[in-house]
């Protein structure tokens, strides 16, 4: 009997635990995005890093509150700036964004289609989701090429623009985060 509910424990946990990792399977990475949470992660480092270095305690606290200021002033202006226009991306980075400046990603290419991964349905299907939702801007990635948008995309009505939302191609500097956020609304907006 003991054996039974042993193994019946065991079953248990291995639901919970599969249970588990499904819920990680849809987590969003991109949460950095939205300058709300920003400030959040922010105020963990800081947390971890006066524990860490206690002799440097109020100079972590001293940045976070300078750095927490500027993020909501940058939020702010941007914030009250309308944001319109309907974009597409090629992978589902911006959730966080959109809902933080009130952006709209309509439609998501896969990268997939890079290598042939787009069959003629979902060329029309996009193409669909371009006209009905009267996309202006198309947002592609560096490291993505435009040949298949240009099969998708009605050059003459939707501007491609190639965004580092990594800010990995800018400057190391101290406001690095605002300037990779405002290089993406810039595209986004067209500004």
């Amino acid at each position: 009997e003991h054996e039974h509910e042993h193994e019946h424990e065991h079953e248990h946990e291995h639901e919970h635990e599969h249970e588990h990792e499904h819920e990680h399977e849809h987590y969003d990475g991109h949460v950095w995005l939205d300058p709300e949470n920003a400030i959040l992660i922010m105020g963990v480092i800081t947390e971890r890093l006066k524990k860490l270095d206690p002799s440097h305690a109020q100079k972590f606290e001293d940045n976070l509150k300078k750095a927490t200021l500027e993020l909501k002033d940058f939020h702010g202006k941007w914030s009250s700036k309308p944001q319109k226009m309907n974009y597409l991306t090629f992978h589902d980075f911006t959730q966080y964004l959109d809902h933080a400046f009130g952006t709209q990603c309509v439609g998501v290419i896969s990268p997939t289609c890079q290598h042939g991964g787009l069959s003629p349905k979902h060329i029309q299907n996009l193409r669909n989701l371009v006209k009905n939702k009267k996309v202006s801007v198309f947002i592609k990635e560096p490291q993505f090429s435009d040949k298949a948008l240009l099969k998708i995309i009605p050059s003459e009505k939707t501007t491609i623009v190639t965004v580092d939302y990594l800010g990995s191609n800018l400057p190391l500097t101290k406001n690095l985060f605002e300037l990779t956020l405002e290089n993406i609304l810039k595209a986004i907006t067209l500004n």
